[in-house]
């Protein structure tokens, strides 16, 4: 079993369709529009399905895959768990936080290609059986009760326009990550939904 990933989709629904090819030229000859999530050293290439970009770090588990016809893929395999006295725990704060900054990169890159609209948000996490959710976000301190499920696989969500908050897209699917390690919501949103950063 490998470790805990999270994987993103975006999703044009033209793709559905048959959608256009795009040129993904401009991404490859850009690469900081496909910089891979959470991750400082990296590489990116053009590959079949369009263009690549990979984490250095052996075995690789993380790299943002754009497609020819718009769908753009997002695997991060570094974030999502760590160790602590000898559980798995999910480090809340930075694990929320890198999402909530990568998504206007996301779109900024779809905005480049000239994906159309509306897209699809889709995100699952996998290997998630027995995480605790950290709550003290500088001791990673777990609470609550171990994720019963091996993968989750949250709601979608449709996305009209590039200009919509990540937060607005992410909490709903934040909370229900919290409820699965038994907690009302994320710890992490103010009463008005808005993501608030937290100490480490």
């Amino acid at each position: 079993m490998g470790s805990p990933k999270v994987i993103i989709h975006f999703i044009p629904l033209e793709a559905f369709a048959g959608g256009p090819t795009y040129d993904v030229r401009p991404i490859y000859d850009n690469p900081q529009l496909i910089a891979p999530m959470g991750t400082t050293v990296w590489g990116h290439r053009l590959n079949l399905d369009g263009v690549v970009a990979f984490g250095n770090r052996q075995p690789c588990e993380t790299y943002t895959q754009l497609f020819r016809n718009g769908v753009l893929e997002v695997v991060q395999g570094r974030i999502l768990a760590s160790q602590h006295e000898g559980r798995l725990v999910i480090p809340s704060v930075a694990f929320e936080e890198y999402i909530v900054r990568y998504l206007p990169q996301c779109f900024r890159l779809l905005e480049t290609i000239g994906a159309g609209l509306p897209i699809v948000v889709a995100m699952t996490l996998t290997n998630t059986k027995d995480l605790w959710m950290g709550v003290d976000t500088f001791l990673r301190d777990e609470a609550g009760y171990p994720i019963d499920a091996e993968t989750i696989i949250l709601p979608e969500t449709i996305v009209e326009t590039f200009a919509t908050p990540a937060q607005l897209i992410l909490k709903p699917m934040f909370d229900l990550i919290w409820n699965a390690c038994g907690f009302p919501a994320s710890q992490n949103f103010d009463a008005d939904g808005n993501w608030v950063t937290r100490r480490r």
